[in-house]
């Protein structure tokens, strides 16, 4: 038997591959798939007594021929007991339904048995550290790119200042050459050097000037008080030695009498003994109006 593709645009439509379709979604195949399935199972029941083993009547039997989607539903209302035309009037034309209708289980066309579905992993809730963190990250990124951003705007626009400063103005190197070339460096020169230096000698002077006095008359006043200090401690010394020599000078006194005397021949001396001129005043005796002068 010739197979032709069995799922064209001419079969999208046929009420004969409806319930294989619906077939193929239930057990997620593609069509192709399920009607191989389909067939491998066919092979393994037995039709109920009395009923066609191939499912197909002999009016049918030339489009079972050239349709193989056709002869596979004839083939499984044969399965339920019934023609194909009664299995495909029935309301539900689902291969499920028909097998549950006659009270069978539907095999698995795979063979291998079906697993039963495992159950839906549950989510864990999410925890709010991980939220905080994550919020810190994306407030942190932001901040991050927005930084970048203004450094480059910023950057920008310094370039842009500067590259525009360039052509308005020119570069160093053309501005001094155009001056030189002009004249006006040089004259520009010699005029500042002549008013800076005459600012600059009149400020130095009268700075240097009060400087120097204020420095002078500091070591002046100070070297003068020393040598007035020195001074005066030396005519200290002086007449204290001078008072000290006179007061050492050697007189006598008479036994009578109240007068010390300088001549030790003095007419006025009545006996007499010697002293310094200093025990002679602390003791009270007066000079001789005759030999003291």
């Amino acid at each position: 038997m010739t197979q032709s593709p069995p799922w064209e645009n001419g079969c999208e439509g046929c009420l004969c591959a409806q319930p294989i379709r619906a077939y193929a979604r239930s057990k997620g195949v593609s069509m192709e798939r399920a009607l191989a399935l389909l067939q491998e199972k066919l092979k393994q029941e037995t039709p109920p007594a009395g009923q066609d083993p191939h499912g197909v009547c002999l009016c049918d039997a030339d489009q079972a021929a050239r349709c193989p989607v056709f002869l596979l539903a004839c083939q499984l209302a044969a399965c339920c007991g019934m023609s194909v035309r009664q299995w495909l009037e029935r309301a539900d034309l689902s291969i499920e339904g028909e097998y549950e209708a006659q009270g069978k289980e539907i095999p698995d066309p795979t063979g291998v048995p079906q697993e039963p579905d495992e159950p839906e992993e549950e989510l864990e809730p999410d925890n709010p550290k991980d939220k905080k963190h994550h919020k810190i990250f994306v407030v942190a990124f932001g901040v991050t790119i927005g930084a970048i951003v203004l450094a480059m705007a910023l950057f920008g626009t310094y370039q842009w200042g500067y590259q525009r400063s360039l052509t308005d103005n020119g570069t160093f190197d053309e501005g001094y050459s155009a001056a030189v070339a002009e004249g006006t460096y040089e004259d520009g020169h010699a005029a500042g050097y002549e008013e800076g230096y005459q600012a600059g000698y009149r400020e130095g002077l009268q700075e240097g000037f009060e400087q120097g006095k204020d420095a002078g008359y500091s070591d002046g006043y100070a070297n003068g008080s020393a040598d007035v200090q020195q001074a005066q401690s030396d005519a200290q010394q002086a007449q204290s030695d001078i008072e000290n020599a006179r007061r050492s000078t050697p007189v006598w006194i008479s036994w009578i009498g109240s007068k010390y005397h300088l001549d030790p021949e003095c007419s006025r001396i009545w006996g007499g003994e010697q002293i310094t001129l200093g025990q002679a005043e602390d003791e009270g005796y007066d000079p001789c109006p005759k030999c003291v002068k």
